[in-house]
C-alpha cells in the first residue's frame, strides 16, 4: 500500500457467544445469519467496496488480509498482528 492510499474499514458487529457455542457444538447456524462484512473505502478511486471477512481473519490464521479495489484493481494489503 502506497503512503498516500488512506483506508477507512467499518465494520458490523462480531457473533455472539451462542453463536460460538453452535459452531464447537457441531450445529448448524441458523439460516438468516450472515457472515460478518466490512465496509472498505478505497481513497484511491473514492469507492466503498462491501466484503465478507473470511472465517481466517477471524480466527487469526491469516497474517494478512488482500483485496482489489473494485474500481482500478489496486492492491490492498492489511497486516494482520496475530
Amino acid at each position: 500500500m502506497n503512503e498516500d492510499s488512506q483506508l477507512d474499514l467499518t465494520s458490523e458487529p462480531f457473533p455472539s457467544s451462542a453463536d460460538e457455542s453452535r459452531a464447537v457444538h457441531g450445529q448448524p447456524k441458523p439460516i438468516n445469519q450472515r457472515s460478518p462484512t466490512m465496509r472498505i473505502f478505497f481513497n484511491c478511486c473514492r469507492v466503498y467496496a462491501v466484503v465478507h471477512v473470511p472465517a481466517g481473519v477471524l480466527n487469526g490464521r491469516l497474517s494478512s488480509w488482500r483485496f482489489h479495489c473494485p474500481r482500478c484493481g489496486n492492491l490492498v494489503d492489511i497486516p494482520l498482528d496475530g
